[in-house]
C-alpha cells in the first residue's frame, strides 16, 4: 500500500496516493489559461470567463477537488454532453453535411486539459510518442 502524500493549497490539502499523481495548483492554472473567451456556455450554463476571471480564487480548489476525483471516480453529472450538429457547407437538408460537436462542462474539459498534458509530457519523457503524432486538445 502507498503511504498518501498530502499535496496542493497550504489552506486546503487533499490525500493523493503519490506525490507524482497529486495535481498542483500551477497545473490547472496553465489548463485555466487555455480556455477561451467568448464560447457558449456548458450544460449547466457555465461559461469559461468564469473561471478564467477568478483563476487567483478558484485554482487551488479545483486542484483539490481533481486530486479527489484522481483518487476516487470521476463525477457522472460531468461526465455528459450534448451532440450538437454543425452545418459544414452545401445542402442544408443533406445530413452528410453536417459534423456533431459535443458540448460538455467547463471543468471536464479543465480536467481533461489537465490529464492530456500530464500524458503527453510523460510519452515525450519515455519517447513513446510518435513524431508526427497529434491529438485535438
Amino acid at each position: 500500500m502507498l503511504t498518501p502524500n498530502v499535496c496542493c493549497s497550504p489552506r486546503r490539502s487533499t490525500q493523493c496516493s503519490s506525490a507524482e499523481h497529486c495535481h498542483s495548483t500551477d497545473e490547472v492554472v496553465a489548463a485555466i489559461s487555455a480556455l477561451k473567451r467568448n464560447k457558449s456556455s456548458d450544460l449547466y450554463g457555465m461559461r469559461s470567463e468564469f473561471i478564467i476571471d477568478a483563476v487567483s480564487h478558484l485554482a487551488s480548489p479545483i486542484s483539490v477537488v481533481f486530486n479527489n476525483v484522481f483518487d476516487t471516480a470521476f463525477p457522472a453529472s460531468q461526465s455528459i454532453g450534448r451532440l450538437c450538429p454543425i452545418f459544414t457547407g452545401g445542402d442544408e437538408h443533406d445530413l452528410d453535411n453536417y459534423r456533431g460537436i459535443t458540448v460538455g462542462t467547463v471543468l471536464s474539459k479543465l480536467y481533461a486539459t489537465v490529464l492530456e498534458r500530464r500524458i503527453s509530457g510523460w510519452a515525450e519523457d519515455h519517447g513513446i510518442r510518435a513524431d508526427g503524432q497529434a491529438g485535438l486538445t
